[in-house]
């Protein structure tokens, strides 16, 4: 399941996705700031400067959930969960049809797409 998937999947309520941490696309690269970088502000224990910060942090992002699960309820309703999580199934489906495709089967298929998108329109007499 990609990463697109579970999204859908956490925003649509699936309990198990909900349990799961959001998947990343790779790994995120952290540095630290040089001690120039505080702008003269004091330094701090290590332990006691991110509690307050996190904590803040925290509550933040907590208000920002709750803001997005009320919007949730209005605009999420439950024909349209349904109907969400239908095309997510059979995007899926198509999506395990064209991995089994070979190099030269997925060539042919994007060439024929392209063909048909290109005379799309015109007559079959000319």
């Amino acid at each position: 399941m990609g990463w697109i998937d579970a999204l859908w999947n956490r925003l649509l309520g699936d309990p198990k996705a909900a349990a799961k941490p959001p998947p990343t696309r790779g790994a995120v690269k952290k540095t630290a700031r040089p001690p120039a970088a505080t702008k003269g502000k004091p330094a701090t224990a290590p332990g006691k400067a991110g509690t307050k910060a996190a904590a803040e942090a925290g509550s933040a992002r907590e208000k920002a959930l709750a803001q997005v699960r009320a919007a949730q309820g209005d605009l999420m309703t439950p024909e349209r969960a349904e109907l969400i999580r239908k095309a997510m199934q059979v995007h899926g489906a198509k999506q395990k049809i064209l991995a089994n495709l070979s190099d030269e089967q997925r060539q042919r298929l994007v060439m024929t797409a392209m063909r048909t998108l290109l005379n799309e329109g015109r007559d079959k007499d000319s």
